[in-house]
């Protein structure tokens, strides 16, 4: 199924990993704003990004996770201030 089938459902919860790897800038960009839409409207998603921009761009915080366990919660606000300087 590909991810626009996905997308029209209107999933609660959606669980992403890599969404734009391998995208061209425009796609990427399509996709960022519909998934910003989403959010907009109350649909959760949990993000695996290897993309610290992504991070920023479309969460509201990381947890920062090792062996299983959280290590640290990460809010938006640093986000920011770690990728955009």
């Amino acid at each position: 199924m590909s991810v626009g089938k996905w997308l029209e459902r209107s999933p609660d919860i959606l669980l992403l990993e890599d969404p734009t790897i391998g995208i061209d800038v425009g796609a990427r960009e399509d996709i960022y704003e519909v998934l910003l839409e989403m959010k907009q409207k109350g649909i959760s998603f949990i993000l695996v990004s290897d993309d610290p921009k992504e991070y920023a761009l479309l969460c509201d915080r990381v947890l920062v996770m090792r062996g299983g366990r959280v290590q640290r919660t990460v809010s938006a606000e640093e986000l920011q201030e770690v990728t955009v300087g």
